[in-house]
């Protein structure tokens, strides 16, 4: 199986671009199904997806797209689980405390409920979070360790100011279980294997 590289002049566009696509210096993902390799420009749906298939997978990286697409996902989740919790706790208690017991009974299951399923969430999401901080971290080209300055007061910004980053080709030091690339009509744009190739027809 032979390989054809990218010129030097077009990986130095494509990091100065700040757009990478599939292939080419940043080895981006193809499809929404290859986990192994970052999505540059994926959907909400796919980051959501995606985050949940990584859990603890903390080789390899994550695009922008996927990272910030997911944290508006526990942004938007957090707030529905919360709202139960806000109502019975805030609206309903005042008028349960002016003696009224169905209300109140009411009002204390909400709450319950509410604090149940927030925690329910951020149980689900815990380890698929520090996960797709430390891919995010390693497609910048930096130490996924580097999330743990979020332990120290006020540190924290400068993961968030790291994650703003574009994506660094060099980055690719750390898809250590990502696959062989796959096949696609245009491969030989973006240093895949050269379909008919002598070798490409020895593999199949």
């Amino acid at each position: 199986m032979t390989f054809e590289r990218p010129t030097r002049q077009r990986r130095a566009r494509e990091e100065l671009s700040g757009a990478p696509g599939p292939g080419g210096a940043y080895d981006g993902a193809w499809t929404a199904d290859d986990i192994h390799r970052p999505l540059y420009g994926a959907t909400f749906g796919q980051a959501v997806k995606r985050f949940f298939r990584n859990y603890r997978r903390f080789s390899g990286r994550a695009s922008r797209s996927e990272f910030w697409w997911v944290q508006l996902f526990l942004v938007l989740g957090t707030a529905a689980t919360f709202i139960p919790t806000l109502i019975g706790a805030n609206i309903l208690a005042p008028s349960a405390n002016a003696g009224d017991a169905p209300t109140a009974a009411g009002s204390s299951a909400l709450a319950f409920a509410g604090s149940a399923l927030l925690t329910l969430f951020w149980a689900a999401c815990a380890l698929p979070s520090l996960a797709i901080n430390w891919r995010r971290l390693h497609d910048v080209n930096l130490t996924g360790a580097l999330y743990l300055i979020t332990l120290i007061p006020y540190a924290g910004i400068g993961v968030v100011i790291f994650t703003l980053q574009a994506p660094k080709a060099a980055g690719r030091r750390y898809d250590r279980d990502a696959l062989p690339p796959a096949r696609t009509p245009d491969a030989h744009r973006y240093g895949t294997p050269v379909a008919g190739s002598d070798s490409d027809r020895k593999a199949r």
